[in-house]
Parts: structure tokens; C-alpha cells; sequence
């Protein structure tokens, strides 16, 4: 399940569309859903997950307790949550006061480009 806010959803179908054509079938078969942070319609309408990905969207202080709060609504039992970062001055340690903040804490775990390498799913295409 891909997500974004509504106002995004027709680019984020087309980005599918596009990624997972004919060369793709059997790689990928997304859904695109719309998620506003915190949001309890956009919640009942995703289940739970083993992994929740998120990149570069941690940017804006004021939205990490929404996004972190989703976050762990959305992870199943033993989930876990993938973010990326980009380096920009203090945002790493926003992310960690607010993971020190959210209602159900999160452990933070740095992971560099080796180990996410090493780690990756291979798929035959």
C-alpha cells in the first residue's frame, strides 16, 4: 500500500502505473490509498503492517507527533518503521525528541547505506 495526501494521489497512480507496467507484473501490485497524518477516516481504511516506510518526510517539526502517532497505529506487533532522512541541520534531533514525546515510543536504530545494502530484498525482474 502506497500513501499520500489526497491532493497527491493522481501523481503518486501515475508513478505506479509507470514503475510497475508490463516489464513489472509480478514485482509489484500496489495499492494507493490517501493518508493525512492523525487522521482516523484515512486509519480505518489501511490495516497494520510489518514495515511502514517513509522517506524524506520528517522535514516539518510541527507534524512528527501526527506522523509518529500514525506510524505506530499502522504497525503490526513487532512492525517496524523505516525512516529517511535528509541531512538537514536539526532534524535528526527533532525526530528523536519526538519519538521521546509520542504516545507510544519508538526505538530509534541508525542503520547506514551498507547495512540497508547488505539487507535489501533481491528481486528477480
Amino acid at each position: 500500500v502506497l500513501t499520500d495526501i489526497p491532493d497527491s494521489l493522481p501523481l503518486l497512480r501515475r508513478n505506479v502505473q509507470e514503475c510497475t507496467g508490463a516489464a513489472l507484473p509480478r514485482v509489484c501490485l500496489a495499492e494507493v490509498k490517501p493518508l493525512l497524518w492523525g487522521r482516523a477516516e484515512h486509519l480505518a481504511q489501511l490495516g497494520t503492517y510489518d514495515w511502514v516506510v517513509g522517506s524524506d518526510i520528517t522535514y516539518r517539526p510541527e507534524c512528527l507527533g501526527d506522523l509518529l502517532l500514525t506510524a505506530s497505529k499502522l504497525l503490526a506487533p513487532s512492525g517496524r518503521l523505516v525512516l529517511t532522512l535528509q541531512d538537514r541541520p536539526g532534524e535528526k534531533s527533532r525526530l528523536e525528541a519526538a519519538c521521546d514525546c509520542a504516545s507510544s515510543p519508538l526505538e530509534l536504530t541508525r542503520c547506514d547505506a551498507m547495512e540497508i545494502k547488505e539487507n535489501a530484498v533481491n528481486f528477480d525482474r
